[in-house]
């Protein structure tokens, strides 16, 4: 099926985690280091191949479903239908489809009008080598590369204004929107799961930070609205970060 950017759909639907996790150990994953966003990739990836919703973000439930919500190009029925196709017994049964839901986004965004946004983002940058906090290339916090480059423990850094920075230059790089203003709601500092690529793959651990974020944007282009929606924002947006979650503008005020 060909992709459009045109055609946005935001879709939900819950994945018994349970289930989830036994899928993993039946295929050897690293259970003791798998994060719930490397979990829900998989798991994804597994049900719609390369329709599989991304960005993403996982609600966690009370109960032992998790709630996912998402952005792909197809609607619901053909996902369903790849589901049908070709996922596996384990890997479909984990999926509550009477409550795979979707809405198709519009398709076209005044320039000029507001929205509120919340979103979670892995606010990191790559670092070239000094011979002293990090290798070359190495994936850090802004935050924390912002405090190496300040060079002294008396000059003061504000995590929230180093991550409303951070955000303001990934949507002026990006288009499609200005950020008119950002707050910082949420932090904590997350253990992730990775895999090299090549074989064998290897699983090993990294700590990233994680930023929930709330602000307003301004549409500058339609299409570019459409498209930066499509992308989400900064790293690992295939893992669960970067969505950004649209509201009401007097929501966010």
């Amino acid at each position: 099926m060909t992709e459009s950017i045109s055609s946005l759909f935001l879709v939900s639907l819950h994945l018994d985690i349970r289930r989830s996790f036994a899928e993993a150990a039946e295929k050897r994953l690293p259970l003791r280091e798998l994060d719930i966003g490397y979990l829900v990739h998989c798991h994804l990836k597994d049900l719609f191949g390369d329709l599989a919703p991304k960005p993403f973000f996982v609600r966690k439930q009370r109960d032992a479903f998790l709630r996912i919500v998402g952005y792909t190009n197809v609607p619901k029925d053909a996902l369903k239908t790849h589901a049908d196709q070709f996922s596996q017994t384990r890997t479909f049964s984990a999926c509550r489809w009477e409550t795979l839901e979707d809405k198709q986004m519009p398709a076209i965004w005044k320039p000029g009008m507001v929205v509120g946004f919340e979103t979670c983002v892995c606010p990191t940058q790559r670092m070239a080598n000094d011979g002293l906090n990090h290798s070359k290339g190495a994936e850090v916090d802004v935050f924390l590369a912002q405090c190496w480059k300040a060079g002294s423990p008396n000059i003061p850094i504000d995590r929230e204004i180093v991550y409303r920075d951070w955000l303001n230059n990934q949507f002026e790089r990006l288009g499609g929107s200005r950020l008119k203003k950002a707050a910082l709601v949420g932090f904590q500092r997350g253990r992730f799961c990775r895999r090299t690529q090549g074989e064998p793959r290897k699983a090993h651990r990294t700590e990233r930070p994680e930023a929930w974020m709330k602000g307003l944007l301004e549409i500058t282009n339609s299409e570019g609205f459409l498209s930066l929606l499509k992308r989400g924002i900064g790293r690992h947006r295939a893992f669960g970060f970067g969505m950004l979650l649209l509201r009401p503008a007097n929501l966010i005020c």
